[in-house]
């Protein structure tokens, strides 16, 4: 038999958001319903704060406010003169275009960025939900090593630096200098800003343990 597999919280409320914001989108008439429209965004919101990530709040907002356009675009040109109804319309099937074309540019965007976007998130001090491990437990912020060659930040997260790692070059190529100081001084600044992290530097010389010490 097949281990059934856990589906986070936060992953549904994500499909729940966009899928309401959606059908607001394709009926702009809800977007004059202000409990639906200002809990989607609460609720959007709260993700950020709970899983610190920002696609679904993106997407959100697009969705609802092209909708509230969509719903306020054709009351303003019935009011200015019933003649002008067919533009309200034309003008609406540009704001959903847009508005599609917004969320394309959105996606990838937030896709290419992932890595700096997370570290920033990380980086504020917003509650998160509670996982079940020990309270004890180290946690490592995620570090910055250096640019890529199409100058995105190449990091690596908190996660993944509980496994291995191996830093290869000849003798003064910058191991230490380029890649391990830079790595260690953020953890000594992140526990400076009371992060609890633990730290154990062995090395065939002293120079780089008392240089850290």
């Amino acid at each position: 038999m097949g281990s059934r597999r856990h589906i986070s919280p936060t992953i549904v409320i994500g499909i729940l958001v966009i899928t309401l914001g959606s059908v607001v989108w394709l009926n702009p008439s809800l977007a004059g319903n202000i409990v639906l429209f200002w809990g989607l965004l609460l609720i959007a919101l709260a993700d950020v704060i709970l899983s610190k990530r920002v696609m679904v709040f993106g997407i959100t907002i697009i969705l609802l406010f092209s909708a509230k356009l969509l719903q306020i675009v054709p009351m303003v040109y019935s009011n200015l003169s019933p003649e002008l109804v067919g533009m309200g319309d034309t003008l609406n099937t540009f704001i959903r275009l847009l508005s599609a074309g917004l969320i394309i540019a959105y996606i990838i965007y937030v896709r290419k960025n992932q890595e700096t976007i997370n570290i920033n998130l990380s980086n504020i001090p917003l509650p998160r939900l509670k996982e079940t491990k020990d309270d004890k437990e180290i946690e490592h912020p995620s570090v910055y090593i250096c640019k890529s060659t199409s100058n995105r930040s190449v990091c690596i997260g908190g996660m993944d630096r509980y496994l291995h790692t191996i830093v290869m070059g000849v003798t003064g190529s910058g191991k230490t200098s380029a890649v391990l100081e830079p790595m260690i001084w953020q953890d000594l600044k992140n526990y400076k800003n009371g992060k609890q992290l633990g730290m154990t530097i062995v090395a065939p010389d002293s120079e780089f343990p008392n240089k850290v010490k």
